[in-house]
This record gives C-alpha cells, sequence and structure tokens, in this order.
C-alpha cells in the first residue's frame, strides 16, 4: 500500500489504520523542533509520518509482531534512523524524565 510517498505495508495480527490517520501528523502542526511519541504504533503509520518531520520519534507497542512491522515500515521507507521502536505496555518504558512536544495514543 502507498499512503502519499510512503511504501506501507502492514503484516498480519497487527492493527490496521485507517489511510486518514496519517492526516493527524497535519492536524497537530508537527514541526521539525518536535519530539513525537507513538504510543500504540501498530505498523507504523503515525510513525513514518512523524519520521519525515519531527526532531526526534519514538514509537511503542504491546505487540512484538507490531514492533517489527514499524521497523520494516521504517526500514523500507529509510526512515530507521530518525525513531526508536521499543515493545512495552503503555509508558512503562518511557523514563520519567523524557520530554515529548506531541502524544499519540
Amino acid at each position: 500500500m502507498r499512503i502519499e510517498d510512503l511504501d506501507f505495508r502492514i503484516d498480519s495480527g497487527v492493527y490496521a489504520p485507517a489511510e486518514d490517520s496519517f492526516l493527524l501528523i497535519d492536524a497537530v502542526n508537527l514541526g521539525r523542533d518536535d519530539v513525537f511519541l507513538d504510543v500504540g504504533c501498530g505498523a507504523g503509520l503515525l510513525t513514518l509520518g512523524a519520521a519525515r518531520i519531527a526532531r526526534r520519534v519514538v514509537a511503542i507497542d504491546i505487540s512484538l509482531k507490531a514492533v517489527r512491522n514499524t521497523l520494516g515500515n521504517l526500514k523500507r521507507n529509510r526512515l530507521e534512523h530518525l525513531c526508536s521502536v521499543m515493545q512495552s505496555d503503555l509508558l512503562g518504558s518511557i523514563p520519567p524524565a523524557a520530554l515529548f512536544s506531541v502524544i499519540a495514543f
């Protein structure tokens, strides 16, 4: 599947977002100085969109399948160097002092 200029795949067993979910990136007016947290990243649609704009992106999901799917989509689009992706239940792996300007949940 292509969304805008991104090659995006959804693996079996991973939440498939609506294509218009990508519009959230525009709606929050994400900028170059922002640090974006995608909680429950699924296949990584918001993660990929944010990676093209934000200074830093962190994506987390409780599902290892989702984490692997997000990593695959980042690599496929050569954006993996811009993001940290981890398996975690909600915010359990996020340090208490971490600051994010935008949190998508």
